[in-house]
Formats: C-alpha cells, sequence, structure tokens
C-alpha cells in the first residue's frame, strides 16, 4: 500500500505501518480534538470518513489506528487533518465550511486552529499534488476561508 498525503502542520507522526493497520499519531499541547480524514481523490472531493484520534493527555499524543479493511485496500491513502482549539472549540453541528464552535481567529495565546483548513503530514513520503505542477494554472484550490473551504 502506497501512502500519498492529501494537505497537517503541528509535529505530525504516521507511524510504523504493518500488514494489518495503519497509525496515525499527531503531537499537540493546544488541539482540543483532531480528527483524520480520509479522501477518494486528492482534489475537488469533501472527506469520505473522519475519524475522532484519542489524546493521551500526558504525552500530548493523538492517535488512532484503522485496518487494512478501513483503508479500502487502496493503492493510495489520501488524507488530512482537522484541528479544534482554544480559538475554535468543537461543535457538534459543525461541517466543512462552516463557523460553529468559531471564537476568534487568533485568541490571546496566539493560537489559530482552524478546523476548515485541512492539515497535511509533514512525515509523509508524498504530498498528492504540487501548486505549481502543469495541471495548475492558478492557485484558487489553495484559497482559504469561508468561501473556499475544502
Amino acid at each position: 500500500m502506497r501512502l500519498i498525503i492529501f494537505v497537517l502542520f503541528f509535529s505530525t507522526l504516521l507511524e510504523a505501518k504493518t500488514q494489518d493497520f495503519l497509525e496515525f499519531s499527531v503531537f499537540s499541547k493546544g488541539a482540543e480534538r483532531i480528527e483524520l480524514c480520509l479522501f477518494e481523490n486528492p482534489r475537488g472531493v469533501h472527506e469520505y470518513r473522519r475519524v475522532e484520534l484519542k489524546k493521551n493527555s500526558h504525552t500530548h499524543e493523538w492517535k488512532t489506528r484503522l485496518s487494512a479493511d478501513e483503508l479500502k485496500e487502496k493503492e493510495f491513502i489520501y488524507y488530512g487533518y482537522r484541528v479544534w482549539g482554544p480559538n475554535w472549540v468543537y461543535d457538534p453541528r459543525w461541517v466543512p465550511g462552516s463557523n460553529h464552535g468559531f471564537l476568534a481567529d487568533v485568541d490571546a495565546f496566539g493560537n489559530r486552529f482552524n478546523p476548515n483548513k485541512v492539515l497535511f503530514d509533514p512525515y509523509a513520503k508524498e504530498l498528492s499534488h504540487d501548486p505549481f505542477d502543469g495541471l495548475l494554472q492558478n492557485s484558487d484550490i489553495y484559497n482559504s476561508g469561508p468561501s473556499n473551504p475544502i
């Protein structure tokens, strides 16, 4: 199974793959909720599945494990993360593009959490696309904010 990343920042680790499962792991002291998002394609689609990561409050690591069956036995796995924090608290009514849970773009402590941004994994072996490749004539799909959710 070849891994390709969609689009995370933070200290994120995609841990060792075995034949049976993949473990996704993210380090964040400030996050209040992190979800792994799985995509069918690298562009133009919403996630087909979101999986909440569980936090270890002693190590500040957030983890989840998915079996090969859950990953649909695809050649490529397109994934990213959505993260909530003190400036944008989790609200179960939130959907991509909404502002449920929003408190501030930046809070007094500099937190800039925004679940409308899909974050990539810096430990990934490959990103799914390059903003400067020949297929893209502009950067419209990389715009963000309420009018351009991914």
